[in-house]
C-alpha cells in the first residue's frame, strides 16, 4: 500500500487533476481524499464516476445491462467531465 504524506499549505487556489485511465487501485481515491482533507473539505471534486448514474436512462440501463450498466454510461459521464 502506498501512503501520501504531504502538505498542501498554500495562499492562493491550486488545482489537482487526478487522472489514472481507468486503472482500479492506483490510489486516486486514497489522494483524493488526503486533498480534501488537508483542504479542510474546501475543494471541489468532479468524479466521472458520480456523473454515471446522472444519464437520462440509467434505471433502464441498469434494467437490461445489470453489472455491464457502467459500460453503457460511461461515454455519457466522460462528456460532462471533459476537459476541452
Amino acid at each position: 500500500m502506498i501512503r501520501f504524506e504531504f502538505s498542501l499549505h498554500f495562499r492562493w487556489p491550486f488545482s489537482y487533476i487526478l487522472s489514472w485511465p481507468f486503472t482500479p487501485g492506483s490510489g486516486k481515491t486514497s489522494l483524493r481524499s488526503a486533498i480534501s482533507e488537508e483542504t479542510q473539505g474546501n475543494v471541489v471534486i468532479i468524479d466521472n464516476d458520480t456523473f454515471k448514474q446522472q444519464h437520462p436512462n440509467f434505471d433502464e440501463l441498469v434494467k437490461l445491462y445489470e453489472k455491464d450498466v457502467v459500460k453503457h454510461a460511461t461515454s455519457y459521464s466522460n462528456q460532462l467531465v471533459k476537459l476541452n
